[in-house]
C-alpha cells in the first residue's frame, strides 16, 4: 500500500529500477476516495524497450 511519505518512490522510482532489473510485473496497490477503495496499478515489462 502507498503511503504518503513514499508516493513518489513508489509510483515512479520503484517501477523503472523493477524494469532495469528485469522484474517483469509489478502491482502497486493503494486504498483511494473517501471510501477507501482499493485500486491495483499493474506495470508489465515491455520485453523490447526494457521499460
Amino acid at each position: 500500500m502507498v503511503s504518503p511519505d513514499s508516493e513518489a518512490r513508489d509510483r515512479d522510482t520503484k517501477p523503472h529500477k523493477y524494469a532495469a532489473a528485469g522484474i517483469p510485473h509489478f502491482w502497486l496497490v493503494e486504498m483511494t476516495g473517501s471510501n477507501q477503495r482499493p485500486v491495483v496499478r499493474v506495470y508489465e515489462l515491455d520485453p523490447v524497450s526494457k521499460a
